[in-house]
């Protein structure tokens, strides 16, 4: 009896091509080709022939189904971030312009007696920018008071960026003439002046140009001779005769990250 070969009767998937196998007619492979990955069918016996070439099919072989380019772009480093289209081609960009509110809350009442700059507790926040050019709302909220005979208590915002200190761009002039990101408040030399607690309230704007970790912290320091003392959250009389009544204040300094 005569033997017929009617060849495969069904196509036979073959996976992943290998440039040292020996494909047969109607074997089925996946090739990436220029990054795109699509699926061929043999229709010629064919060994160390790719698929396609830049996108066009070898003769041995024809496309059973085309891949296209990846229209998302690469999501590594983007986390967080969201995909934006300019009508043509796709992005990642930041979700939104706020990237993250820091605060630190200063309880209890703290006293200085010094005409040099000391660091008020609780009052400093430390951040680790999230892009290398945001910007940094940081506002002081605060209550204090210098003793009737001191007269003046003086407040500014410093920034600590690799252990070193400094004042922010926007504070200038000598300490008589001295404006920025600061607050002065004082009283008069009468009796009991010193009673009221004042509101300590400033901004700074900030903008980093790396993502090394930044402190912005408080200091005070009194505006008279002899080393009296000036309160944090209170003053003298303030925390001597009604603390027990009314308790004392609390202050804050908030940080908030942003992009344009």
């Amino acid at each position: 009896m005569a033997t017929i070969d009617l060849g495969k009767i069904k196509q036979v998937w073959r996976g992943t091509y290998n440039n040292g196998t020996a494909y047969t007619v109607d074997d089925l492979v996946e090739y990436t080709d220029s990054n795109i990955t699509s699926t061929y069918i043999c229709v010629a016996n064919s060994t160390g022939n790719a698929p396609s070439s830049s996108g066009t099919a070898h003769a041995s072989w024809n496309y059973v189904a085309k891949g296209v380019v990846d229209p998302i772009p690469s999501q590594s480093g983007n986390t967080g971030k969201f995909l934006k289209t300019d009508g043509t081609n796709l992005s990642f960009d930041q979700a939104g312009k706020l990237l993250s509110i820091n605060q630190s809350v200063k309880t209890g009442m703290q006293t200085i007696a010094s005409s040099a700059w000391i660091d008020i507790h609780q009052m400093s926040v430390t951040v680790t920018p999230q892009l290398s050019n945001s910007k940094f709302l940081i506002q002081v909220r605060g209550f204090g008071a210098p003793v009737g005979g001191v007269y003046f208590m003086a407040n500014k915002l410093v920034k600590v960026v690799g252990g070193s200190t400094s004042d922010f761009a926007d504070m200038s002039g000598a300490n008589g003439n001295r404006f920025g990101s600061h607050c002065t408040i004082g009283t008069s030399n009468a009796q009991y002046s010193g009673v009221p607690v004042y509101a300590i309230s400033f901004d700074v704007i900030h903008q980093v140009s790396s993502t090394a970790a930044i402190t912005f912290k408080v200091q005070s320091k009194q505006g008279y001779g002899g080393n009296h003392a000036i309160y944090w959250n209170s003053s003298d009389r303030v925390y001597t005769h009604n603390s027990s009544e009314c308790g004392i204040s609390t202050s804050t300094i908030t940080v908030t990250e942003y992009t344009s």
